[in-house]
């Protein structure tokens, strides 16, 4: 399953080139609530991750090649936490016999530091490439409390809503769950530009930084660790007011010419529309599978799925709006009775920075 964790990132200026913000502070929401009113498989996720320039020396990029500095254009670290919720589809089965058939609950907090460079060089010349790892880590199963959480967030929402049965209560926790365990593992991404136009016709930049355009771009999502074992791949289109550097988990960079155009902007707009295929091959889940040296359910997943996302991104001054709808196969071969092939998701993210 490709789920970006905290697309938005800071990017710290590097010889020759400029970055208009410092730092950026984002919240992220995902939750099937936003795609349907189901809640089985990924039900839901909330982070909260802090970016901002190497806060160590001139941060890792100071130990590379000269020949590579001279192509890195930012470096970024990140720290953030996440909170992350699995359900199987019958929500209202206590019993171990009724929910053999289905994946169990599991519930998942954990920490993040990441590190990512954007480069000059690309698939398409005059394009850029991103490369970003992150060291994951935390605790899934009871310990997390998420079952009494999820059962008071679906009690509080049927009261707002004035609701008697949904959403419904998750009866299964404690019963049919992933038990405690501990996880760490290492994320890595890279993502390349492969296709560039500008609707003028060559390279412009509106009085605001951005540059009406339509960029497609392809990459690679690898997990390697003891929460997952499995790499996802596929492209992305963007299309509309877009910063010169349009890829996921980039801050804009200003590419500005202010002697040809003057002073450089002070108050950025970006908007594009973008659409996504990816497909994900999965060897090793510690929520399927469970966890390594635990005895625990182990579910029949599917190794081979795909997933399709369309989106907006909307960025006025230093605020930013982000919201993805995913559809997702599911995780399990043999699914129950009445349960949807297809999951749908939908992930909003705001976003502040800050100079």
């Amino acid at each position: 399953m490709w789920i970006p964790v905290l697309p938005m990132l800071v990017a710290c200026a590097a010889p020759g080139a400029d970055a208009p913000d410092q730092g950026r502070f984002t919240m992220d929401l995902i939750n099937d609530l936003f795609g349907t009113t189901l809640d089985e498989g990924y039900s839901s996720g909330i982070r909260f991750a802090a970016r901002f320039a190497p806060f160590v020396g001139d941060g890792f990029s100071a130990w590379m090649p000269r020949r590579w500095q001279d192509q890195i254009v930012s470096e970024t670290w990140s720290l953030g936490v996440q909170w992350d919720i699995y359900t199987p589809f019958d929500l209202e089965a206590d019993t171990v016999e009724a929910l053999r058939n289905d994946r169990p609950y599991a519930g998942y907090m954990g920490g993040i530091f990441g590190v990512e460079f954007l480069s000059r060089t690309a698939l398409q010349p005059g394009g850029y490439t991103i490369w970003s790892t992150a060291l994951e880590s935390g605790l899934v199963g009871p310990s997390t409390q998420t079952g009494r959480i999820q059962r008071a967030w679906h009690r509080w929402t049927r009261n707002l809503l004035n609701r008697r049965n949904t959403p419904r209560d998750p009866n299964g926790w404690g019963v049919w769950e992933i038990p405690d365990a501990f996880m760490l593992w290492l994320r890595t991404r890279i993502e390349t530009d492969v296709f560039r136009h500008d609707f003028a016709g060559r390279p412009r930049n509106f009085r605001h930084g951005s540059r009406a355009g339509v960029r497609m771009s392809t990459f690679a999502d690898c997990d390697f660790g003891l929460r997952r074992v499995g790499c996802d791949g596929g492209f992305v289109i963007r299309a509309g007011l877009l910063p010169d550097a349009a890829l996921e988990g980039l801050f804009p960079v200003n590419t500005w010419d202010p002697a040809r155009q003057g002073a450089s902007p002070r108050f950025p707009l970006y908007v594009y529309l973008f659409t996504a295929v990816a497909t994900d091959v999965t060897l090793y889940d510690a929520f399927l599978d469970g966890p390594v040296g635990v005895d625990s359910p182990t579910k029949n997943k599917r190794e081979l799925g795909g997933e399709g996302q369309v989106g907006l991104l909307l960025r006025v001054g230093d605020f930013e709006l982000f919201y993805r709808h995913i559809v997702l196969t599911r995780e399990i071969e043999e699914l129950p009775p009445k349960s949807v092939f297809v999951q749908q998701l939908g992930q909003v993210m705001l976003s502040v920075a800050w100079d």
